[in-house]
């Protein structure tokens, strides 16, 4: 039988790579040198110094309309601060002028009230006593009719038999007088007749 080949194994070699240390200090101060070289470069180049004057103009202007807006800011600040008291005070004299109102009114409504009710029940009252009265009264007057509507059918019953001969009495005199009355007419009559036949002859 055969034997087995053996195979060897790859065998792993280390290794390390040396990083190269840089200075950065180095870099920066040579960046440096090189932004100082070229400004100085740039500074003497022609119209350098009528730029920087315009720069610096439109600084101090913008400084200068930084303080224009910041005094009026403030103003407009203290304004405000004015303006926001005044309400302040505006909110609190309103509101106690209307709670003065207010309290004066509700008392008034409660006098009226109480007044109202007072006056309620005294006309309550003197309606009831007004109503008993009437309804003695009414007592008494229908009392007093019947006691009258009696009296006079006891006066008629007791005098019934005079008033009658007395009415019998005028009814008959009434009658002579007026026959007398006619008779004396015609008598009269005659006699105008007789005066006047005898004036004629």
């Amino acid at each position: 039988m055969p034997k087995p080949l053996h195979t060897r194994s790859p065998k792993v070699v280390s290794f390390s790579v040396k990083r190269k240390q840089i200075n950065f200090n180095l870099l920066e101060r040579n960046s440096s040198q090189a932004s100082f070289q070229s400004t100085e470069s740039y500074r003497h180049q022609p119209g350098y110094q009528t730029l920087l004057q315009e720069k610096e103009d439109q600084i101090n202007q913008l400084k200068t309309e930084l303080d224009k807006t910041q005094r009026e800011l403030s103003a407009s600040r203290h304004q405000t601060r004015l303006m926001e008291n005044e309400r302040h005070q505006f909110e609190a004299s309103v509101t106690k002028t209307c709670s003065l109102e207010k309290d004066q009114i509700q008392l008034e409504l409660n006098i009226l009230k109480e007044t109202h009710t007072e006056k309620m029940q005294y006309y309550s009252s003197t309606m009831n006593q007004l109503y008993k009265t009437i309804q003695v009264l009414k007592q008494r007057l229908s009392k007093y009719e019947d006691e009258a509507q009696e009296d006079q059918e006891l006066f008629l019953d007791e005098h019934y038999d005079q008033y009658q001969a007395e009415y019998e009495f005028i009814k008959d005199a009434y009658l002579y007088t007026t026959q007398e009355t006619t008779h004396q007419s015609s008598l009269w009559s005659s006699i105008q007749v007789s005066l006047c036949c005898l004036n004629l002859n």
